[in-house]
């Protein structure tokens, strides 16, 4: 599964950095101070040179083949070939250029190979030039973008063009200014003289004599113009060093555009808006950085140093040029561990304010922070660098749990057959919940192994598959001194007293404590006195998954959670002591909603949902599940966002939740979802969604993946740092993304009905004569009613008119028997509920439609 992670990331965020076959060299000089005419000698045999009685600087590369580099192989050895024509042929971009960023024009440059097979450069000189080739450096750089190779490319418009040369005559400028003029008209052209970028060519930045090109690159999506003033400044954690943070508007939004795909040039307009512009070369690594998918780091210390060579006054009032290239691999942003994808939901001036200044209070998203992310790590580095331990912190646990185990899953018809491709983790030891078209559920399979599902009911329109197997019994070790574990599974250790030889079930969670040790055969022996203390092992292998047959006895429907436990010497249905993390429950196929449809006090639960109760049969069909391990303090994980279904969409409760990388459990009236088929307020634009019956309870959960050993980091560890992310960016986003105001009538159908259990039971056990206190035919005050509903206070603590489990009565319908037909009392049964439903639920659940009363 780690190399499973790793390909992902291979194919998703690595940007292929030798794809382009991009080289920089410093080119070695092998003439003479002054340079020379006609002819060099290489390695003692003479060469012509390309031009005769020109002067002439050559350099050596070495024993290295052009194709290396992307550049056409000479026929014959001691063949020039010009750089300017390469570039057309080749489809490539070099440029010659020293420290200061001044560039060697691609017509006065040529190459060949020697006899001896070393490249060498022959760069003729050139007064008008700001290079002294004598005693500055000359580098080279060599690009081929991958982008013309792929199937994006457009031939029509996708291609290079290098033109120019020395220009001895007005007639020549103007020639040359011409077909600069067609090509400018495509976009992506960009023009020098004398070795500066300029704006244009013609006859105010040409003068004759001059040496002037332009080159056509169609791969050029975007030209941006920024002023160094405007730029934030930043201290980067990798580099140690001061940078701006570019945030190019024209970079593409959901696409990596790599830091390799971009020219930056710089310069200062004068009062006409005409510069000469240097090439702001990448000679060192940290010169440019990549932040984001389309956010760059440039180091500031390079800049000045150019600002110093060209006497520039104030560096604030220069102009940085941003050239953005389409890469040969189309990237799209993924999900990932600093959650870039909910950083680039804000404007655009607001994502810099979040990255860097007084606003940028999310850590995750300041700039230094992503620069040093493991993101931008996978993004640049050679393949064989990219570990899974490095896959795992880019990713996170969120993205990871997508890549691995996303549900639910659709359907599709192979050979007749209803068929569901199963993602890569939920492909062994799994279990299966089939969803109808409707979401109800139509049943529950344990899967052995296969990367496809044979549905077992032919309506099966959606699935949603979990990482174990529902059972009855856990994996779970009671009084064990000594347990073997799994390393590729989630562990929770619990203790409890002993008292007269026998376990208290004060259970309190010892996790990461000193009770226990673990040996390097992953072992562990517990440190505890068998004699006073209980212990308990339990991972998350397995979850809890069974069906129950109900009768709704006495008014009510409640069970008690239990699974199978071996405490002594065999397996027996146990009251579960120790909650699990997401607990679920279906009745009849509906999946209900935790705090409206039934209520939890474990382990005991109360179904409070009418909606759903099929009154035709005996009994109802419960199907219980129970996942993943509770939180530290022994508690049930977070119940999620729940509410109702208010202007047709879901979450409009203020807040903005982040979900695109998680795997969900939607549930709304009854039915399961797949994200797909509904909308959030979150990126909603005010406009009802139909479809979603309003006023409808819902339940967003998170769904706990294991990651099963595919990391070496514990899947709630990894979790618990994505929910303190989660959090930092809701809390930012809540505050700058405010929710979205409806304008219209939240018009509700019909309240959503469910019943007092605390009622129902008084009701049908007046009605069947289970109570008979004669009492109720006489006088009696608070106190006597107290005492005669002693049976009932039990089922207040599940009770929906009070607190804490009081339900909203402005979508719900609290009603006081479980059925819709009308229950006739006596006088003094009726005098008795309403006196009880006064003095418990201060007449919160009214009696009238319900029941009546016979004198």
């Amino acid at each position: 599964m780690s190399d499973y992670l790793v390909q992902q990331a291979v194919q998703n965020i690595w940007c292929t950095p030798t794809q382009d076959m991009q080289q920089i060299v410093k080119l070695a000089k092998i003439t003479r101070y002054g340079g020379v005419y006609t002819k060099v000698a290489v390695m003692w045999r003479q060469y012509n040179l390309p031009v005769a009685n020109v002067l002439f600087h050559v350099y050596q590369v070495g024993g290295i083949s052009p194709r290396h580099l992307g550049l056409t192989m000479p026929a014959v050895a001691g063949l020039w070939l010009r750089m300017a024509d390469v570039c057309i042929a080749e489809e490539s971009i070099v440029d010659l250029y020293n420290l200061k960023g001044v560039q060697s024009p691609r017509s006065l440059c040529w190459y060949t190979v020697t006899e001896d097979g070393d490249l060498t450069v022959a760069v003729q000189a050139y007064n008008k030039l700001d290079i002294n080739y004598n005693t500055e450096d000359l580098f080279m750089r060599v690009y081929h973008n991958a982008y013309f190779g792929s199937v994006r490319r457009d031939p029509a418009v996708d291609y290079i063009v290098v033109k120019g040369g020395i220009l001895n005559s007005t007639e020549a400028i103007l020639a040359l200014q011409n077909q600069y003029n067609i090509y400018a008209a495509k976009g992506s052209t960009y023009a020098f003289v004398n070795g500066y970028l300029v704006n244009a060519i013609n006859l105010l930045t040409v003068n004759v004599n001059d040496v002037a090109e332009f080159v056509y690159d169609g791969a050029i999506y975007a030209t941006e113009e920024i002023r160094v003033g405007d730029l934030a400044v930043f201290d980067s954690e990798l580099d140690t060093k001061r940078k701006y943070l570019v945030h190019p508007l024209a970079a593409l939004k959901t696409t990596i555009t790599y830091q390799d795909d971009i020219d930056v040039f710089a310069y200062l307009k004068d009062a006409n808006g005409q510069y000469k512009g240097i090439y702001f070369h990448r000679n060192a690594p940290d010169a440019l950085r990549q932040i984001t998918h389309a956010d760059y780091a440039l180091c500031i210390a390079y800049l000045a140093a150019y600002a110093e060579d060209q006497n520039w006054p104030d560096i604030n009032n220069v102009t940085l040029r941003i050239q953005l290239r389409k890469s040969g691999w189309r990237r799209s942003l993924v999900n990932e561990t600093n959650r870039i994808k909910e950083l680039y939901k804000l404007p655009d001036d607001e994502i810099l304010a979040a990255m860097v200044g007084i606003d940028a209070t999310v850590p995750e998203w300041q700039a230094a922070t992503l620069e040093a992310s493991k993101y931008t790590e996978v993004m640049r580095s050679a393949i064989v660098q990219i570990t899974p331990a490095m896959v795992q912190q880019a990713y996170g646990y969120n993205a990871m749990s997508q890549l691995l185990a996303p549900t639910p899953q659709f359907s599709k018809n192979v050979n007749n057959q209803v068929v569901v491709d199963i993602p890569v983790n939920l492909q062994y030891r799994s279990t299966v919940f089939e969803y109808d078209f409707q979401g109800k559920l139509l049943g529950w399979y344990t899967h052995t192994n296969g990367a496809s599902w044979l549905a077992r009911n032919t309506n099966t329109h959606m699935v949603e598959i979990l990482t174990g197997y529902g059972l009855t019994r856990l994996d779970e070790r009671y009084g064990a001194q000594a347990v073997q574990l799994d390393k590729t599974l989630d562990y929770r250790m619990y203790i409890c007293g002993i008292y007269n030889t026998l376990p208290d079930n004060n259970w309190q969670d010892v996790t990461d404590g000193h009770l226990y040790v673990v040996n390097a055969a992953n072992t562990l022996t517990w440190l505890t006195d068998t004699h006073t203390t209980y212990t308990m092992v339990r991972s998350n292998r397995d979850f809890l998954c069974y069906n129950l047959d109900l009768p709704v006895q006495r008014g009510v429907i409640d069970f008690v959670l239990s699974s199978e436990q071996k405490r002594s010497d065999g397996f027996t249905n146990t009251l579960m002591q120790v909650a699990m993390g997401e607990l679920d429950i279906f009745m009849n196929g509906y999946a209900l909603v935790e705090g409206v449809d039934y209520i939890v006090n474990f382990p005991l639960v109360v179904v409070i949902n009418k909606r759903f109760i099929d009154l035709t049969k005996v009994n109802q069909l419960i199907t219980v599940r129970f996942c993943g391990h509770s939180q530290k303090d022994m508690t049930r994980t977070a119940l999620g966002d729940r509410g109702f279904v208010s202007h047709g969409v879901l979450s409009n409760n203020d807040r903005f939740d982040i979900r695109d990388d998680k795997v969900l459990h939607i549930a709304i009236g009854g039915a399961v979802y797949d994200r797909s088929e509904l909308t959030f307020a979150e990126n909603h634009s005010g406009v009802n969604v139909p479809g979603v019956p309003n006023g409808a309870p819902y339940v967003i959960r998170d769904v706990v993946v294991p990651l099963r050993g595919t990391t070496n980091a514990k899947t709630y560890e990894l979790r618990d740092a994505a929910l303190v992310t989660d959090q930092h960016v809701s809390d930012y986003l809540t505050m700058k993304l405010p929710a979205p105001t409806f304008t219209e009538l939240d018009v509700i159908p019909s309240l959503y009905p469910v019943y007092s259990p605390f009622i129902s039971a008084l009701i049908d056990d007046l009605k069947s004569g289970l109570f008979n206190d004669n009492r109720i035919n006489g006088q009696y005050n608070d106190d006597v009613v107290r005492d005669m509903c002693r049976y009932y206070e039990k089922f207040l603590p599940f009770e929906p008119t009070r607190e804490p489990n009081a339900v909203d009565l402005d979508f719900v319908s609290v009603q006081p028997y479980y059925k819709d037909t009308v229950t006739d009392l006596t006088l003094f049964q009726y005098r008795f509920l309403y006196r009880a439903v006064d003095l418990y639920l201060n007449n919160a659940a009214s009696l009238s439609r319900f029941v009546t009363a016979t004198v």
